[in-house]
């Protein structure tokens, strides 16, 4: 297990700090999740786990992976990341990531070119991306790389495909902002208060950008930077209705005090 001796400290630069859940992840036990948050709107971002703090509840340091601390060939694995966080439940088949992720190819090809130049075998940049998710020293890193990127079998209608975590294991923001719609829909539905849930969701885009502006061209993030303007557009309506709503009441009370 990682390192849990106590941190006093919350200094920014030395990593940001995030509360954490212990779970059993297979036969593993007491694993520390989410092992890596993705940040998609403004720019991907990663930060992985590097100590667990011992508080109640624990909590978490967390270090943004920079461009110094990327392995080589790191950028086809990034690419790969942006296109599974774009894709309905972050699934896709092997044969459309070849065709889709540049610079990769079936493993079943000869002579795999070296790192940087050429193309790379699409099960090396999992591998890759693995590896860049995942706490570097952390028990069980071997069974947790490959719960970080899930490979699936041939089905019988589909040949092999991947899929990337969900939560807890892995935060990502716009699966939080699509926790965050659902349960505002809901309780709309039942005819509930659901402000909270617009504000959680605005709260989350309301200091960021768009999403991954870097690939606002590419056709696989198209439906999905779609989604996320969508839902920026419809919390500013609510926060709007709600300062309205509050304001309209304070004047409100603010003339009977007057009285």
């Amino acid at each position: 297990m990682m390192q849990t001796e106590p941190v006093h400290t919350f200094d920014e630069t030395l990593g940001r700090v995030y509360p954490i859940q212990w779970m059993q992840i297979g036969h593993l036990h007491d694993v520390p999740v989410p092992l890596v948050r993705v940040s998609t709107c403004g720019g991907l971002q990663l930060e992985v786990l590097q100590e667990v703090i011992n508080t109640d509840p624990p909590l978490g340091r967390y270090q943004i992976v920079t461009l110094e601390h990327r392995p080589k060939g790191s950028s086809t694995g990034l690419t790969l990341l942006k296109v599974l966080t774009s894709l309905p439940e972050h699934y896709a088949l092997k044969d459309w990531l070849l065709e889709n992720v540049p610079r990769t190819r079936g493993s079943e090809d000869e002579d795999e070119e070296g790192w940087g130049k050429g193309l790379v075998r699409i099960d090396n940049v999992v591998c890759l991306l693995r590896g860049l998710l995942c706490p570097k020293g952390i028990t069980g890193g071997d069974t947790l790389r490959k719960k970080l990127v899930i490979y699936i079998k041939n089905h019988r209608d589909s040949g092999p495909s991947y899929r990337l975590a969900s939560g807890p294991l892995l935060w990502l923001d716009v699966d939080v902002i699509a926790t965050s719609i659902k349960q505002a829909v809901l309780l709309e539905q039942q005819g509930k208060e659901a402000l909270s849930c617009w504000e959680q969701a605005h709260a989350a885009l309301a200091s960021k950008g768009t999403y991954l502006p870097d690939e606002c061209y590419s056709d696989w993030a198209i439906e999905r930077h779609m989604s996320v303007e969508n839902v920026r557009k419809k919390g500013y309506q609510m926060m709007s209705k709600a300062d309205t709503y509050h304001s309209v009441c304070l004047d409100r009370f603010s003339g009977y005090a007057r009285e």
